[in-house]
C-alpha cells in the first residue's frame, strides 16, 4: 500500500507542476509605439499558441490598423520595406481599440505591424499575452484527482465530525 501512496503522490506533484507550467510563459508582447502617419512600426514576438491582445489608440478618433505575421513574412517586410500586397495571418484594420483572442496556426516567431494614416504622430498601446494551456490545465488536474480522492476518503474514514477531521482534533 506505501509504493501505491508514494505513486500517487508522485503522480499528484507531477499534477502540480503541470497545472503552475500552464500560466508561465514567456510568450507576449508590450505595444508601445509612437507611430509617424503612412509608416508602420513593430516588433517581433513569440508565440506559444492563441493570444490574448488588448490595443487602444487612447481616443476614440485615431484609426489604426494592426496586421500580424509569421516569421519569414516579416523578415521581407523588413528587406522590402512594404506591407503592400503581403496576407497577414491575423489583421485588424481601421480600429480605435480592441479585446479579444489573436489566433496562430502554430507556436513560433511572428511580428506585428502598425500603421495609420492620419496627419499626425499616433501613440498606440496595448498588450499581446499567451493563455494558459488549457490541455496542461487538463492533464494537471487529472493527474492531482487520485490525491484527492485518497484525502477525502482518509477524511471520512476517521471518527468524528467533519470539522474535527480537519482540524485534527
Amino acid at each position: 500500500m506505501s509504493a501505491g501512496i508514494s505513486l500517487v503522490r508522485f503522480v499528484s506533484v507531477v499534477g502540480i507542476v503541470l497545472l503552475v507550467m500552464s500560466f508561465l510563459f514567456p510568450a507576449g508582447a508590450d505595444v508601445s509605439v509612437h507611430i509617424a502617419p503612412d509608416t508602420y512600426e513593430g516588433e517581433s514576438f513569440f508565440a506559444t499558441e492563441d493570444m490574448y491582445l488588448w490595443i487602444e489608440s487612447g481616443d476614440t478618433v485615431s484609426r489604426f490598423s494592426l496586421y500580424i505575421f509569421n516569421s519569414t513574412i516579416t523578415n521581407q517586410i523588413l528587406e522590402s520595406g512594404s506591407l503592400e500586397g503581403i496576407e497577414p495571418i491575423f489583421s485588424l484594420e481601421n480600429i480605435t481599440e480592441y479585446q479579444g483572442v489573436a489566433h496562430f496556426p502554430h507556436s513560433g516567431i511572428y511580428g506585428y505591424f502598425l500603421t495609420h494614416s492620419y496627419n499626425n504622430t499616433r501613440f498606440i498601446r496595448g498588450v499581446m499575452s499567451a493563455q494558459p494551456r488549457m490541455v496542461f490545465i487538463y492533464l494537471g488536474l487529472i493527474l492531482i484527482s487520485p490525491m484527492a480522492v485518497i484525502f477525502i476518503s482518509r477524511l471520512f474514514r476517521k471518527k468524528g465530525r467533519i470539522l474535527d477531521r480537519l482540524l485534527d482534533k
